[in-house]
Protein backbone atom coordinates (compact mmCIF):
# COMPACT_ATOMS: atom_id res chain seq x y z
CA UNK A 1 0.00 0.00 0.00
CA UNK A 2 1.29 3.16 -0.97
CA UNK A 3 1.10 6.43 1.66
CA UNK A 4 -0.07 9.64 0.65
CA UNK A 5 1.10 12.58 2.16
CA UNK A 6 -0.95 15.54 2.13
CA UNK A 7 0.41 19.03 2.26
CA UNK A 8 -2.06 21.21 4.73
CA UNK A 9 -2.60 25.10 3.92
CA UNK A 10 -0.62 27.17 6.20
CA UNK A 11 -4.09 29.67 6.81
CA UNK A 12 -7.67 28.99 6.76
CA UNK A 13 -10.26 31.79 6.14
CA UNK A 14 -13.40 31.76 7.66
CA UNK A 15 -16.30 33.92 7.01
CA UNK A 16 -19.87 34.08 7.85
CA UNK A 17 -22.11 32.77 5.51
CA UNK A 18 -24.56 35.09 3.05
CA UNK A 19 -26.65 37.47 4.80
CA UNK A 20 -28.01 39.90 1.63
CA UNK A 21 -29.51 40.03 -1.83
CA UNK A 22 -30.39 42.55 -4.55
CA UNK A 23 -34.11 43.13 -5.18
CA UNK A 24 -33.82 40.49 -8.11
CA UNK A 25 -32.88 37.99 -5.22
CA UNK A 26 -28.99 37.81 -6.68
CA UNK A 27 -25.87 37.93 -4.20
CA UNK A 28 -24.37 41.44 -3.78
CA UNK A 29 -21.19 42.01 -3.94
CA UNK A 30 -19.40 43.22 -0.66
CA UNK A 31 -18.14 46.76 0.80
CA UNK A 32 -14.84 48.09 -0.61
CA UNK A 33 -13.54 47.11 3.15
CA UNK A 34 -14.16 43.93 3.40
CA UNK A 35 -12.61 40.99 2.90
CA UNK A 36 -15.84 39.02 2.50
CA UNK A 37 -16.26 38.25 -1.13
CA UNK A 38 -20.28 38.60 -1.31
CA UNK A 39 -21.43 39.93 1.99
CA UNK A 40 -21.02 43.23 3.53
CA UNK A 41 -19.31 41.48 6.63
CA UNK A 42 -16.50 43.58 8.64
CA UNK A 43 -15.19 40.39 10.13
CA UNK A 44 -13.16 37.65 9.18
CA UNK A 45 -11.20 34.87 10.49
CA UNK A 46 -8.11 33.32 10.01
CA UNK A 47 -6.83 30.25 11.69
CA UNK A 48 -2.99 29.43 11.96
CA UNK A 49 -3.06 25.44 11.48
CA UNK A 50 0.60 25.32 12.73
CA UNK A 51 -0.07 27.18 15.89
CA UNK A 52 -3.51 25.78 16.01
CA UNK A 53 -4.44 29.76 16.40
CA UNK A 54 -7.58 31.59 15.47
CA UNK A 55 -7.24 35.43 14.35
CA UNK A 56 -10.21 37.93 13.96
CA UNK A 57 -9.80 41.12 11.82
CA UNK A 58 -11.98 43.67 12.31
CA UNK A 59 -12.66 46.83 10.33
CA UNK A 60 -12.13 49.76 12.68
CA UNK A 61 -12.62 53.00 10.36
CA UNK A 62 -16.32 53.56 11.36
CA UNK A 63 -15.64 51.76 14.98
CA UNK A 64 -15.54 53.74 18.35
CA UNK A 65 -11.56 52.69 19.67
CA UNK A 66 -12.19 49.21 20.94
CA UNK A 67 -9.92 47.42 24.23
CA UNK A 68 -8.72 44.32 22.92
CA UNK A 69 -7.85 41.74 25.85
CA UNK A 70 -5.63 39.66 23.89
CA UNK A 71 -2.56 40.05 21.29
CA UNK A 72 -3.87 42.31 18.99
CA UNK A 73 -2.16 44.38 15.52
CA UNK A 74 -3.20 47.25 13.97
CA UNK A 75 -2.56 47.52 10.12
CA UNK A 76 -4.10 49.32 7.04
CA UNK A 77 -4.64 48.94 3.35
CA UNK A 78 -5.79 52.24 1.47
CA UNK A 79 -7.45 53.93 4.02
CA UNK A 80 -8.87 51.74 5.55
CA UNK A 81 -7.90 49.89 9.38
CA UNK A 82 -8.03 46.80 10.80
CA UNK A 83 -7.07 44.92 14.26
CA UNK A 84 -6.11 41.77 14.01
CA UNK A 85 -6.67 39.66 17.70
CA UNK A 86 -6.06 36.44 18.96
CA UNK A 87 -9.61 34.75 19.63
CA UNK A 88 -7.66 31.65 20.29
CA UNK A 89 -3.91 31.58 21.02
CA UNK A 90 -1.85 28.71 21.35
CA UNK A 91 1.01 30.79 19.50
CA UNK A 92 3.38 31.03 22.35
CA UNK A 93 2.77 27.60 24.21
CA UNK A 94 3.57 25.62 20.71
CA UNK A 95 6.87 28.35 20.41
CA UNK A 96 5.70 30.63 17.94
CA UNK A 97 6.19 34.44 17.23
CA UNK A 98 2.85 36.08 18.18
CA UNK A 99 3.69 39.11 16.38
CA UNK A 100 5.05 37.10 13.45
CA UNK A 101 1.54 34.93 12.95
CA UNK A 102 -0.66 38.14 13.70
CA UNK A 103 1.76 40.12 10.47
CA UNK A 104 1.77 36.74 8.19
CA UNK A 105 -2.18 35.88 8.53
CA UNK A 106 -2.68 39.94 7.71
CA UNK A 107 -0.21 39.19 4.59
CA UNK A 108 -2.27 36.49 3.88
CA UNK A 109 -6.09 37.73 4.31
CA UNK A 110 -4.48 40.83 2.57
CA UNK A 111 -3.42 38.51 -0.54
CA UNK A 112 -7.06 37.38 -1.25
CA UNK A 113 -8.32 40.89 -0.96
CA UNK A 114 -6.23 41.96 -3.57
CA UNK A 115 -7.30 39.04 -5.28
CA UNK A 116 -10.90 39.93 -4.78
CA UNK A 117 -10.44 43.31 -6.29
CA UNK A 118 -8.59 41.79 -9.66
CA UNK A 119 -11.45 39.28 -10.00
CA UNK A 120 -13.95 42.22 -9.84
CA UNK A 121 -11.97 44.60 -11.99
CA UNK A 122 -11.33 41.72 -14.58
CA UNK A 123 -15.02 40.36 -14.74
CA UNK A 124 -17.34 42.55 -12.90
CA UNK A 125 -20.58 41.49 -11.38
CA UNK A 126 -20.39 37.53 -11.96
CA UNK A 127 -23.58 37.48 -13.72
Amino acid sequence: MKVAEFQQPRFIVIETGLVDYHYENEYHYSKSNSFSFDTDEERIWVYHMESESLIEFVYMNERSPLYFATRNKTFSYKEDIYTGYFVKNNARRLGFDEDLILESAWAFLLGKRKWAEEFKETFGNRD
